[in-house]
């Protein structure tokens, strides 16, 4: 009788550190992965940090996201990360490559110039813990290596 009881109330007291433990930390949003809002354009998602150097690209309409696994599928360590998301904006592939070969310089930096107004990159960071992602809070980032 008197294991049972002690069994009972390591139990309960078990339970009430992990109700504990989860509430110190309920603000934090911990997931298995990053989602990033669609851009409508083509985009490139970089990231980087404790060893981990990765580029994915995406095709326009397509939803940038991002696994903490590497290309073989070993989990990122644990530690913070920067990401960049880049997007590539459409560009007359024609008109550029007509105004190279005229040597238009004026219609190519033009082109060029009109390609980095539509351009948008996205930054910030996020911590690996345990495999699961805890993105920052804007103004949080933090320096991969300087945990």
């Amino acid at each position: 009788m008197l294991k049972r009881i002690s069994c009972f109330w390591v139990c309960i007291i078990a339970t009430m550190l992990l109700i504990a433990a989860g509430a110190l930390v309920q603000d934090e949003v911990v997931a298995s992965e990053l989602t990033f809002a669609a851009t409508g354009q083509p985009a490139t998602l970089t990231v980087a940090g404790n060893g981990v150097n990765v580029q994915i690209n995406f095709a326009a309409g397509e939803t940038p996201w991002l696994a903490p696994f590497d290309e073989d599928g070993n989990p990122f360590p644990d530690g913070n990360y920067k990401y960049e998301l880049r997007t590539q904006p459409s560009i007359n592939t024609a008109a550029l490559k007509e105004a190279e070969e005229m040597d238009d310089d004026r219609t190519v930096e033009e082109i060029s110039r009109m390609e980095q107004e539509q351009m948008e990159v996205q930054t910030g960071s996020f911590e690996v813990v345990g495999g699961s992602v805890v993105p920052h809070e804007r103004g949080e980032d933090r320096i991969p290596g300087n945990d």
